[in-house]
């Protein structure tokens, strides 16, 4: 349901938080790459529910900026992004692999949010074949509207 959240993943380097770098500069596009990294103020995400299954996801602490995501042309994937445009970025969120974790994926394109290996970038990729690669996301509730 809408309210505020801490969203994580336990990856190699321990259980880390969705959100943006502290000393982070936004893009061209006023945009801020999402990572995932300790938990800080910045991982805050407001949840908004669109419809039945839908959601927007908002940077709490960063003016609100909506999640979306746009192709990097440098690694074919599709990074995570906030971005201050009215585009609104729309979320589906899934049953993961275990109870109490989820998946969190794009409605039309099926590509799901994924942290590789070391990296801190927030990916969206489409599922493997065996789906080992998709990572499964704690949503923690914060706070209710």
């Amino acid at each position: 349901s809408s309210g505020l959240y801490k969203i994580s993943t336990q990856t190699p380097n321990g259980k880390l938080f969705v959100g943006v770098r502290p000393d982070s500069s936004p893009d061209v596009t006023g945009g801020f790459p999402v990572i995932v990294g300790p938990e800080s103020s910045s991982a805050i995400i407001e949840l908004r529910l669109l419809d039945g299954l839908k959601y927007e996801f908002l940077l709490y602490h960063h003016g609100g900026q909506s999640l979306g995501y746009k192709m990097n042309q440098f690694d074919k994937g599709c990074e995570v992004i906030a971005s201050p445009g009215r585009e609104v970025g729309e979320w589906m969120i899934t049953q993961g692999r275990n109870p109490e974790k989820y998946r969190i994926h794009t409605i039309q394109s099926n590509l799901f949010w994924t942290v590789k290996g070391d990296s801190s970038a927030l990916i969206v990729s489409p599922p493997e074949p065996e789906g080992g690669e998709i990572s499964d996301w704690d949503i923690e509730l914060q706070w209710n509207d």
